[in-house]
């Protein structure tokens, strides 16, 4: 792998995207199964909503799709060696990496809900969030990005992810996002080809997924791109056309690129309106991980994007990390008013299609509390605050999903009208546009 990580040159430019726009249907209704369609409307209608959860943020990408180096170590040990440290480190977490397939991920992860909800629970919608990790992780990886994505699409299309042995859970509708990653030189035919209406490119030209599966895009900045990289700010102008939700990483600082240096791409927008592409070094030191991810997951980044966008539909996934809620409870006003979690907020309550999904960073019960005064504190916020597990990666913490689903619901259910928002319908609206 190169010791520099830059923007390569695409297999599909973006004009010849812009022209085959028209595959592409302008609304989520004519991307869904009319199915989920019936569903979805349903839901919205209904009010004190006991049977049914969507989680917009889990994962079901296997330990064969994440590069060696995704868990440090010294290179010198064994990969096995490392995998086997991890099952120490968390016996559930080492159980869920080692599993080889997305289905029994999906079918893991259903279980686990089915034995939370004792039963409750009839129907399960799950945001399926695909990630690409080749480009900026050192290491080998057994499955390419676009084995990822055929399996995903497979699933989809066969229904392989139902579960017959959970009789009471009657529906489950998966909902894939597509990880974007501007290194990825076919990013753009892939685009293309997974939200085309039923219409591909030659497969010499694409690479082989099923097309119109997927509803929404995954940004990772961490992994060494801006929120504001040329390619991205373009692709955005589709999906605000095309009302494709977007869900952006924006807290935690775990993940970040094994390269020594990056050539950072980004399009800087003048006061008049005008804009300019620029490129900016950056040199990653080993011990400078957490600052840089930091740096890049900043949600003041998309302040910038959304004055350009303004109708973007946008998810900052996990709300800000573990560390940054906890020093956001017990900080002063004027401390939390410059936070990047006050900061994020401020982009819910300022823009109509921003949301932002509530995973990772709440496995901890104070900040599942401070989550829910917040609401409480701003109304506003009950209605563009979703429910999501981040499953599997929330096992690094430790943390056990049947414990998570049980204390969150325990404190949400002291607002009936807020559960029906935050475990379903905000995020309806999210994938409606």
């Amino acid at each position: 792998m190169s010791t520099v990580l830059s923007t390569p040159t695409q297999s599909l430019d973006m004009g010849t995207l812009r022209h085959q726009l028209h595959l592409i249907p302008d609304h989520p209704r004519q991307r869904l199964h009319p199915d989920t369609v019936v569903l979805f409307d349903q839901l919205m209608a209904q009010m004190d909503i006991k049977d049914t959860l969507i989680d917009i943020h889990m994962h079901a990408f296997t330990y064969k799709n994440i590069p060696r180096n995704f868990v440090k170590y010294p290179k010198w040990i064994p990969a096995a060696w490392a995998r086997a440290f991890v099952k120490l480190k968390s016996k559930d977490f080492g159980q869920t990496f080692n599993i080889d397939t997305p289905h029994n991920i999906i079918d893991q992860l259903l279980r686990k809900y089915s034995h939370a909800s004792g039963q409750s629970l009839r129907q399960v919608v799950l945001g399926l969030l695909t990630m690409d990790m080749e480009r900026a992780i050192d290491g080998h990886l057994e499955e390419r990005f676009e084995k990822q994505l055929s399996n995903i699409s497979h699933i989809v299309q066969n229904n392989r992810y139902v579960v017959h042995q959970l009789d009471h859970i009657s529906r489950r509708d998966l909902i894939p996002f597509l990880a974007i990653d501007p290194h990825n030189p076919d990013v753009l035919k892939t685009f293309l080809a997974a939200f085309a209406d039923g219409t591909s490119l030659p497969d010499d030209e694409i690479p082989v997924i099923e097309s119109g599966i997927f509803q929404g895009i995954k940004i990772y900045p961490s992994l060494g791109y801006v929120p504001h990289h040329p390619m991205l700010m373009d692709l955005y102008a589709i999906c605000e056309q095309k009302k494709i939700p977007i869900t952006t990483h924006c807290g935690g600082n775990r993940t970040h690129p094994s390269v020594e240096k990056i050539l950072v791409s980004y399009r800087k927008i003048h006061e008049d309106g005008t804009e300019e592409d620029k490129t900016q070094s950056f040199i990653l030191k080993a011990e400078d991980g957490k600052r840089f991810t930091r740096y890049f997951n900043r949600p003041e980044h998309w302040q910038k994007i959304l004055r350009r966008y303004p109708k973007l539909v946008l998810n900052l996934a996990h709300l800000g990390s573990n560390d940054e809620w906890d020093a956001y409870r017990s900080a002063d006003k004027t401390t939390k008013a410059k936070s990047s979690v006050q900061q994020a907020l401020n982009l819910l309550l300022e823009y109509e299609n921003v949301y932002a999904d509530f995973s990772y960073a709440f496995y901890t019960k104070k900040n599942i509390q401070a989550i829910y005064e917040t609401i409480q504190e701003t109304p506003a916020l009950g209605h563009k605050i979703m429910y999501g597990s981040d499953y599997y990666m929330c096992q690094i913490e430790n943390g056990e999903i049947e414990e998570y689903y049980q204390d969150v619901r325990n404190v949400f259910n002291q607002d009936p009208t807020l559960c029906d928002h935050f475990f379903v319908k905000n995020a309806l609206k999210f994938l409606m546009g």
